[in-house]
């Protein structure tokens, strides 16, 4: 969720009175947009930001870390996703089957690209192949 996005920008917002966001004047009725990809980029919260590494979510005794200042997959404020609780739940239960029922291997000889094509408005992956093998 936040190495690959399924759009980069947030759906846009309206600023309902005058405000000052980080020293810039955001006067009433501007259309905001987040930058999620460069919110969940930022080398000044991530180390290594355009490296997949589940880990850096978990603490040193490997418990989840609590929500982080730079993450915000399913947005912001008032507009938050209502489905985040289920969808993370989901996701979690739906990726730990995955994991612990298949192997997934690059296909021998050949380098997976996962790098996206990003635009304005998504991220495509480029299609590649992947052996999946039964664990059980």
């Amino acid at each position: 969720m936040r190495h690959r996005l399924p759009a980069p920008i947030a759906l846009p917002h309206c600023a309902t009175i005058d405000t000052t966001v980080g020293g810039y004047d955001v006067p009433k009725d501007t259309m905001v947009m987040f930058n999620l990809y460069g919110l969940h980029h930022d080398p000044a919260y991530w180390t290594d930001p355009e490296k997949f590494d589940p880990t850096r979510f978990l603490d040193e005794h490997g418990s989840i870390r609590p929500k982080m200042p730079s993450f915000l997959p399913f947005s912001a404020g008032r507009r938050v996703c209502v489905g985040e609780s289920i969808a993370k739940i989901d996701l979690f239960v739906l990726f730990a089957c995955f994991l612990q029922r298949y192997s997934w291997n690059e296909l021998p000889g050949e380098v997976t690209d996962v790098e996206p094509k990003i635009s304005a408005i998504g991220m495509d992956i480029k299609p590649f192949r992947v052996v999946i093998k039964n664990r059980l």
